[in-house]
Protein backbone atom coordinates (compact mmCIF):
# COMPACT_ATOMS: atom_id res chain seq x y z
CA UNK A 1 0.00 0.00 0.00
CA UNK A 2 1.51 3.09 -0.86
CA UNK A 3 0.65 6.82 0.91
CA UNK A 4 -0.13 8.69 -2.26
CA UNK A 5 0.01 12.04 -0.61
CA UNK A 6 4.49 11.46 0.84
CA UNK A 7 4.20 8.77 -2.20
CA UNK A 8 5.87 6.37 0.30
CA UNK A 9 4.97 2.61 0.67
CA UNK A 10 3.10 2.12 3.89
CA UNK A 11 3.43 -1.59 3.86
CA UNK A 12 4.22 -3.74 1.33
CA UNK A 13 1.59 -6.67 0.12
CA UNK A 14 2.52 -10.48 -1.18
CA UNK A 15 0.94 -13.33 -3.32
CA UNK A 16 1.02 -16.50 -0.81
CA UNK A 17 3.32 -17.94 -3.55
CA UNK A 18 5.78 -15.41 -3.68
CA UNK A 19 6.30 -15.24 0.43
CA UNK A 20 6.40 -19.03 -0.24
CA UNK A 21 9.41 -19.01 -2.60
CA UNK A 22 11.06 -16.62 -0.62
CA UNK A 23 10.69 -19.05 2.74
CA UNK A 24 12.22 -22.09 0.60
CA UNK A 25 15.35 -19.61 0.20
CA UNK A 26 15.72 -19.78 4.27
CA UNK A 27 15.03 -23.61 4.23
CA UNK A 28 17.98 -24.38 2.01
CA UNK A 29 20.75 -23.31 3.18
CA UNK A 30 19.74 -24.70 6.66
CA UNK A 31 19.00 -28.14 5.09
CA UNK A 32 22.93 -27.90 3.59
CA UNK A 33 24.59 -27.11 6.99
CA UNK A 34 22.66 -29.97 8.51
CA UNK A 35 23.44 -32.57 6.16
CA UNK A 36 27.22 -30.94 5.75
CA UNK A 37 27.44 -31.13 9.78
CA UNK A 38 26.29 -34.80 9.68
CA UNK A 39 28.32 -35.92 6.95
CA UNK A 40 31.37 -34.65 9.12
CA UNK A 41 30.70 -36.03 12.26
CA UNK A 42 30.23 -39.35 10.37
CA UNK A 43 34.02 -39.11 8.83
CA UNK A 44 35.34 -38.01 12.75
CA UNK A 45 33.40 -40.99 14.18
CA UNK A 46 34.77 -43.55 11.66
CA UNK A 47 38.14 -41.88 12.33
CA UNK A 48 38.13 -42.02 15.84
CA UNK A 49 37.30 -45.99 15.99
CA UNK A 50 40.38 -46.80 12.95
CA UNK A 51 42.89 -45.42 15.80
Amino acid sequence: MVDKESNKVLYPEAVKDFVDVLFSFFTLPLGTIARLVATDSNIEAVQFWQH
